[in-house]
């Protein structure tokens, strides 16, 4: 009887151990569904938004559709020109005669660097031949002294 008393002694002892651990993860647990239940309602919040969003984005979208069909027509009516069209025309046709005189200015660049090479091949040549014409004059007049 003693032994179930102490055993039973024993048992409250643990229970008594565990209770404040057991508290602490009750405490966790109900504060991680609370955060869950507010990241779900921030969720719902977010999406309400987002699609309150796309439909002011969608009437946006079809208000200025018909603004510019509008603008259209009417510049289709009053046969008008305009200018930041025939300065975006004139800016495209400069920006491809530019992008066109420099790739001739690179060819050109790739040219001169092509006769600048030759040139010294030439030049070099120049004057390994004129140090043969030196030695054949030179040895020409060293056989009329003998």
């Amino acid at each position: 009887m003693n032994d179930l008393k102490n055993e039973l002694r024993q048992i409250e002892r643990e229970i008594n151990y565990c209770k404040p651990m057991l508290q602490s993860y009750c405490n966790e647990y109900e504060n991680i569904e609370t955060e869950i239940c507010d990241v779900r309602q921030l969720q719902r919040k977010a999406r309400f938004v987002l699609d309150n969003v796309r439909l002011e984005e969608e009437d946006l979208c079809e208000r200025f559709k018909n603004i510019h069909l509008n603008y259209e027509a009417c510049i289709e009516k009053s046969d008008y020109k305009d200018p930041n069209e025939t300065i975006r025309i004139k800016i495209n046709e400069l920006t491809t005669q530019k992008k066109n005189l420099l790739e001739e200015l690179v060819q050109l660049k790739r040219k001169a660097d092509d006769n600048t090479k030759k040139l010294i091949r030439v030049n070099a040549m120049i004057a390994e031949q004129e140090v043969v014409n030196f030695n054949i004059c030179l040895f020409k007049t060293y056989l009329q002294l003998l």
